[in-house]
């Protein structure tokens, strides 16, 4: 019988490819990061309030406040970082490189929650490195803007899983959907402006993939913070982030991204060796 964590996680990789997927194609290309991001929080707020009725637990303390506002204050960040990634590199490229997330947060965990690392998961550790170096050096992973923002994204959702973690206990999963997507959508429209753009101008562009976007990743957000309640973190990004591997082979057949296809492959592999390492 499968446990609880093992099938929330299914359920949220399955929609973290769509999320993926139909960001990539829409954003490939484009210079609307900020606008979809901005649009990306809105959208995906809406929906939370009415079910903040039936879903709501909150722990009243400064510690939950304080960490509930970061969260936001982080995915502000995250959510622009994540679009700009799909304007700039390649969807089979940014899945592998984003591996690496898969050895920040079990190094994270270990430090902020104890949880304790075995050998195995040290090779892991090794074979995504050898993963995302082979499709992006180390040089690229620092200078090039199109893998830079990659391996910053993985840093910064790395760091949000910890603090998931750290809020599972004491919030609905709405509650900390609603922090990571209301504080986005009050702080993005202010930079909008800033950048000399109107939120609003052609607004129906794309408008089927952005509600397609906010809906992937709200299945993907609500089974994550699920199966966090139920599983060991390091576990349950493992497990998520090696579903996402499939991603590499929609870029590769669907959206026809056959440069450094061997490398690509090869790194595909060396991944989901890690993940399994680390699982």
């Amino acid at each position: 019988m499968f446990e609880k964590w093992l099938i929330f996680v299914l359920l949220g990789g399955f929609a973290n490819i769509g999320y993926s997927f139909i960001s990539r194609k829409s954003l490939k290309d484009s210079d609307d990061a900020l606008l979809y991001s901005c649009w990306f929080s809105i959208l995906r707020t809406i929906p939370l309030i009415p079910i903040l009725f039936i879903d709501y637990q909150f722990l009243p303390s400064f510690k939950n406040i304080f960490f509930l506002i970061l969260l936001g204050l982080i995915n502000t960040v995250n959510i622009f970082l994540f679009m700009r990634m799909h304007s700039r590199t390649e969807l089979s490229i940014s899945t592998i490189v984003l591996r690496l997330r898969t050895i920040w947060v079990p190094l994270l965990a270990f430090v902020f929650l104890g949880e304790r690392l075995i050998a195995n998961e040290y090779l892991g550790i090794v074979f995504l490195f050898m993963a995302a170096i082979l499709i992006a050096s180390p040089k690229r992973l620092i200078f090039d803007k199109s893998v830079n923002t990659v391996f910053i994204f993985s840093i910064n959702t790395s760091i949000v899983t910890i603090i998931l973690k750290q809020l599972a206990p004491n919030n609905s999963p709405t509650v900390t959907a609603l922090a990571m997507s209301l504080i986005p959508a009050l702080i993005l429209p202010f930079v909008v402006n800033g950048n000399g753009k109107n939120i609003f101008h052609n607004w129906r562009s794309k408008l089927r993939s952005r509600l397609g976007i906010a809906l992937f990743s709200l299945i993907s957000l609500y089974s994550f913070i699920f199966a966090l309640k139920f599983g060991e973190v390091s576990k349950v990004n493992a497990l998520f982030q090696s579903m996402s591997m499939l991603t590499v082979i929609i870029g590769i057949v669907v959206l026809k991204e056959r440069k450094l296809l061997a490398k690509k492959l090869i790194g595909t592999a060396l991944a989901v060796i890690g993940v399994l390492l680390l699982t």
